[in-house]
């Protein structure tokens, strides 16, 4: 819906932006302005990179998990995770600079900048997706090692956001996992035929 600044709240658009964006502090610190970011982040970006991520992973992996799981379920994943590792990082990073209150990683991360964008929802369905592939574990290291790079290499993405999208990534896997214990009819050899449809 928009461009936002994960920091600097300058022009009007980026007000509006920076307040319905999440501020990990809110958990405590404004609950219910907490609780309406949840559902409102998802919905801006801070670069036209971040944009494009977010629509190359849900044009081939989201859709591709509607159709391999249905859309219910990869709804469940994407929104489910989202809001999960939202109230997570938020915990720990709060919790963090409250313990620690010299120490600038957890200070920043909670008080310095916001969050928003659907990349941690969506990697979450990748996680999912990538359980019930032949060799999860095989498809898990690439993931890992797409996320070295994004992180590291092409500094794509902070380490914040990057150790959000290996949690979502984690609980997505195991989410898949439970479902294909839960389903003896999707098994990660399973064809696609017979799933439910989009």
């Amino acid at each position: 819906m928009g461009y936002g600044s994960t920091s600097n709240c300058l022009t009007r658009e980026e007000q509006i932006i920076c307040d319905l964006a999440l501020w990990p502090h809110n958990i405590f610190d404004a609950p219910l302005p907490f609780i309406i970011s949840l559902f409102t982040s998802i919905w801006f970006h801070n670069n036209p990179d971040h944009i494009l991520l977010v629509v190359v992973v849900a044009v081939v992996f989201l859709q591709t998990a509607e159709v391999r799981i249905g859309t219910k379920k990869a709804m469940i994943a994407m929104f489910g995770v989202q809001f999960s590792v939202a109230v997570i990082m938020s915990l720990y990073l709060y919790t963090g600079s409250e313990l620690n209150p010299g120490d600038n990683w957890y200070r920043h991360g909670a008080y310095g900048r916001n969050y928003m964008g659907g990349s941690i929802g969506l990697f979450g369905v990748v996680g999912v997706l990538f359980s019930h592939l032949r060799h999860p574990f095989i498809a898990a290291s690439c993931y890992a090692i797409f996320e070295y790079w994004n992180g590291w290499i092409y500094h794509g993405a902070s380490m914040y956001v990057v150790t959000g999208h290996f949690l979502a990534f984690f609980l997505g896997f195991m989410l898949g996992m439970y479902w294909i214990q839960k389903d003896g009819s999707l098994k990660p050899e399973a064809s696609f035929e017979g799933s439910e449809g989009i």
